[in-house]
């Protein structure tokens, strides 16, 4: 058997002069830095719940799936403000059941006239935390209100990302 034989630099001075990493390795340094770019995602799918009232507040909602977060749970806030136009404000926090991320979502848009039982509102995605927190997005998004139901006078409402608005007549 072969006795191993170590490395041993004859020419200390040569090794000693080389305190900079390769370009290929600076150049990687640099991309770790700036971190991964912000992602664009498209949010689809329906959130049911409900707000304690006309003027809007706490929005209450269980589970919902939006694609492509999956399933998560809702909570948030919409303001609706009565009037000629009728604005509507809030954000809704979605956090994934299956996973470790959360996303900040704002709706806000406006509408000629009084309150009417669907609305078009656009959402921006403003934050994120986990897996999610370098999402970005705007899209489209669909505010359905029905009748107060039950005692507590909650008003029943759907929440639809990723629709078309209808087209508005001349």
């Amino acid at each position: 058997m072969r006795p191993r034989r170590a490395f041993i630099p004859s020419a200390r001075d040569r090794l000693e002069d080389r305190v900079a990493p390769s370009h290929a390795m600076a150049a990687q340094d640099v991309r770790i830095v700036q971190g991964a770019p912000a992602r664009a995602i498209a949010l689809q799918g329906s959130i049911f719940g409900s707000l304690p009232g006309a003027a809007g507040g706490a929005v209450r909602a269980g589970r919902a799936f939006l694609s492509p977060v999956r399933k998560v749970w809702t909570r948030g806030t919409l303001t609706i403000r009565p009037g000629e136009p009728t604005s509507y404000d809030g954000t809704v926090t979605l956090t994934q059941i299956f996973g470790n991320g959360t996303l900040r979502v704002h709706i806000l848009g406006t509408q000629g006239g009084p309150a009417r039982s669907t609305v078009s509102l656009r959402y921006e995605i403003v934050g994120g935390t986990g897996g999610l927190r370098r999402a970005t997005g705007t899209g489209d998004v669909s505010l359905l209100q029905f009748p107060p139901s039950g005692r507590a006078g909650r008003i029943p409402i759907t929440l639809t990302f990723g629709v078309t608005p209808p087209p508005t007549g001349t």
